[in-house]
């Protein structure tokens, strides 16, 4: 539903500027996002394009911050700075063990960190108290972007990974603002179109890229792992 200000609210809560739909968080290749719902998966996983799709929707976001209100907490994304480092590490071990994260103790560490920071890659949510709630940066991956099956006519393409959510604040909508900033992101710089892979066993992820609007452009087989690999023009 759109609020007086034409915003589209969250089904839980009125009035909050965001995104219609209810989703699962996201998934990566082998920074897989662990904080999906967890469930039995298909042996078999549709497209996205034998799914519906439904397109992102919402104000357009700010480059380095969307504040996003919920009740008398406020919340906001914005560009990660060095003093966020320790906080994001923490957040990353809390995903380790979660059903489709592959994510260790080493992986990924300070020097992911550090490397993102130096790309302005990194984006985190903050919450009222400037505690970080969530996390995702801006990936260069020359093996994915390598790969033959992305659309020509949308090149140049971005990629985003290690998209976190803290377990407390889960099935709150967080990844996928998250994603919807990083990709007004990409767009801001200049990429036509955004790619990702996503593990083809993980059948609520690829149920939430679907109705965000990605198509399966391809399968590959990297780290390990059989993928699916989404496209969506931006």
């Amino acid at each position: 539903m759109k609020n007086m200000q034409g915003y589209f609210s969250l089904p839980v809560r009125q009035g909050i500027p965001g995104y219609t739909a209810k989703y699962s968080p996201l998934l990566r290749k082998s920074s897989i996002h662990s904080f999906m719902k967890e469930g039995q998966t298909d042996e078999k996983t549709p497209y996205p394009d034998q799914l519906p799709a439904r397109p992102v929707r919402g104000r357009h976001v700010d480059r380095h911050r969307e504040r996003v209100r919920n009740g008398p907490m406020e919340r906001r994304i914005v560009m990660a700075t060095e003093a966020d480092t320790d906080a994001v590490l923490r957040l990353y071990r809390e995903q380790i063990g979660r059903e489709f994260c592959f994510w260790t103790d080493e992986y990924p560490g300070p020097d992911t960190v550090e490397y993102d920071l130096s790309r302005d890659a990194l984006f985190v949510m903050k919450d009222e108290n400037d505690g970080i709630i969530a996390a995702i940066s801006i990936e260069l991956d020359e093996d994915v972007d390598r790969l033959e099956c992305w659309t020509p006519s949308l090149q140049p393409a971005g990629e985003y990974a290690r998209l976190a959510v803290s377990p407390a604040h889960q099935r709150q909508g967080l990844g996928r603002q998250m994603v919807a900033h990083v990709l007004g992101v990409l767009k801001e710089r200049g990429c036509k179109s955004a790619h990702i892979l996503v593990n083809r066993d993980n059948l609520p992820a690829l149920k939430v890229y679907a109705h965000i609007g990605f198509r399966t452009a391809g399968e590959c087989e990297m780290y390990n792992q059989h993928f699916l690999c989404y496209e969506k023009a931006l």
